[in-house]
């Protein structure tokens, strides 16, 4: 009677791992190999890691385009979940970081923060240049600016707000006939400054 010994050969397949991308001369961020389940050697764990924020940037998944989910909506800056495992568990996901989309909003209002003319929204990505400039709005001069009119889009986004004050009269006060106030003029080429026609007052 002969007995043998039997081997049993169980073959591992390594795990991949997620490969965070950022962009070169921001932070550096270690690979993270996908867990193992628990109880369960053929497949791999549920649990991901937190996707490192890089300033200006945004993660992106597997297919280039589509953002990470931030592990805290109103706070970006806590990182961002990472994608599932995929089907395929030995295969690495890469992490590639794309420039944060923004922009910068305009407003030209009144003193009292009423719109003059309708808002214009500058598009852009974070650290782009960007310039705004006040415009003439006929009846208005321009009294001053509040944010930066011009510098790079912040994270977020920014307002910059140009307000105007009410240019005053020309009253007439002719006995017997209406009064027919006469705007002042505006200076065509320069919001912050009164035009110097002068109107002919009748007589």
């Amino acid at each position: 009677e002969t007995t043998g010994n039997i081997t049993e050969v169980v073959t591992y397949v390594k795990l991949g791992s997620w490969i965070p991308k950022p962009p070169t001369g921001t932070i550096e961020v270690p690979s993270t190999v996908y867990p193992n389940d628990p109880n369960d050697p053929t497949k791999p764990g549920t649990e991901v890691p937190t996707i490192p924020h890089v300033p200006g940037y945004v993660p992106v998944g597997p297919d280039g385009t589509t953002p990470l989910t931030p592990v805290d909506p109103a706070d970006p800056t806590k990182g961002y979940e990472a994608p599932p495992v995929p089907s395929n568990p030995g295969t690495d996901t890469p992490i590639n970081y794309v420039p944060e989309e923004s922009k910068v909003v305009v407003r030209y209002v009144d003193e009292n923060g009423n719109d003059l003319v309708p808002s214009e929204n500058i598009p852009g990505k974070v650290g782009d240049d960007y310039t705004t400039s006040g415009k003439v709005i006929n009846g208005y001069i321009l009294e001053k600016v509040e944010g930066n009119p011009n510098g790079k889009i912040p994270s977020g986004g920014t307002t910059v707000t140009y307000v105007y004050k009410k240019l005053g009269s020309w009253v007439p006060n002719v006995p017997g006939q209406p009064t027919d106030p006469i705007v002042y003029p505006n200076d065509p080429t320069d919001p912050t400054k009164p035009g110097t026609e002068v109107p002919t007052i009748p007589h």
